[in-house]
């Protein structure tokens, strides 16, 4: 008797949370066909809460899609997942913001500059724009993800780590 006592006591034991929820999930079932924003959203928002604070473990799972090359189709334009390493760099600004330390930079400064100066000429002068775009953005989130990996690895274990996270992913993909 007292276990089913608990039971009812849940939340999913309410008939009005039961239809909210059944209901969300025929939408989102529903909306599959149509496009991939709310998985998109169901899968981004949690994990967005859960990395706000963590910088290292978003880095970490950056790196592990390194050697995934899959492109998302988002109307006209063809989104790459290396545009997920972009915001790699809210949580570390936050991080940043929060700690008294100020952002390292590399000793290469000037060629990265360089870099993103032929990225941007490229990107005027190419007759597929979408392509040049896509392919840029993959570029500068992997030059990005180097001046990621200077401010927040900080020990060499970190940095075997990195290199663990990396051979798996490789390995997964061949």
């Amino acid at each position: 008797m007292q276990s089913v006592l608990s039971i009812r006591r849940t939340p999913w034991g309410k008939d009005g949370f039961v239809i909210v929820v059944a209901l969300l999930g025929a939408g989102l079932a529903a909306s599959l066909f149509y496009s991939p924003i709310p998985i998109a959203i169901l899968v981004g928002v949690p994990a967005l809460i859960y990395f706000l604070s963590r910088p290292y473990e978003l880095l970490l799972v950056m790196v592990f899609l390194i050697p995934f090359n899959f492109v998302i189709p988002m109307g006209p334009v063809p989104v790459a997942a290396e545009l997920l390493k972009v915001f790699a760099w809210i949580p570390f600004l936050i991080d940043l913001s929060g700690r008294r330390t100020p952002f390292v930079t590399s000793a290469y400064n000037k060629w990265f500059l360089l870099w993103f100066a032929i990225l941007l000429v490229s990107v005027i002068r190419s007759s597929d724009p979408l392509f040049t775009i896509k392919e840029s953005v993959r570029l500068a989130s992997n030059i990005g993800l180097c001046y990621l990996v200077i401010n927040l690895v900080d020990s060499r274990e970190k940095v075997f780590q990195l290199f663990r996270v990396l051979s798996i992913s490789t390995f997964f993909v061949a």
